[in-house]
């Protein structure tokens, strides 16, 4: 409905991020909107400011900065994670950065609050994209290199059962080339 994006739009323009989460869920298709995107990079920035002030000792004025996302509902567990635990978010970063994706996880387990941040929806888009690219090598017959990618695949909990299926199958292929000497 075109009233509806009017809508949508009038209020991220407006900073209205209440009404503008309320009228994306209500309507999945706003989500594919600029102004969606524009919606969450205002968090995402508002977000950001947030934490370096954690960093800086500074809660009260980072919760000033995340004040107007606090009455959105999908905003608020994270937010309020933030202003109580920040330093596990640093912690999280941390091991993205040094691609320990086992204590990655970890983290997640612990505080599944940590699904809501950009690093989570980065490291689940990057471990699709690696799961798709073990297929591609296995269909191409680079049994090798789809080991060592399904061998990696093994460190994200969501794609463990397919990779550990995909090992199954090519282990006795490269034992077999390995014997042929080939």
């Amino acid at each position: 409905h075109y009233t509806n994006l009017v809508k949508f739009k009038k209020a991220v323009l407006s900073n209205n991020f209440a009404l503008a989460y309320q009228l994306a869920n209500q309507y999945p298709l706003l989500k594919e909107t600029k102004y969606y995107q524009l919606l969450e990079k205002k968090f995402e920035i508002a977000f950001e400011k947030a934490l370096k002030l954690i960093k800086e000792g500074k809660i009260t004025e980072a919760k000033e900065i995340l004040q107007p996302f606090l009455a959105v509902p999908q905003k608020l567990e994270l937010i309020e994670f933030v202003l109580k635990k920040g330093e596990i978010i640093f912690l999280l970063r941390e091991k993205l950065a040094k691609r320990d994706f086992k204590g990655f996880f970890a983290l997640i387990k612990e505080h599944p609050e940590l699904k809501a941040t950009k690093e989570y929806k980065k490291v689940m888009e990057y471990a699709n994209r690696l799961y798709q690219k073990t297929l591609e090598l296995l269909k191409n017959e680079e049994f090798e290199k789809a080991k060592k990618a399904a061998t990696l695949l093994l460190e994200f909990p969501d794609f463990e059962d397919k990779a550990e299926k995909i090992l199954k199958k090519i282990e006795p292929i490269i034992q077999f080339w390995q014997y042929k000497g080939g």
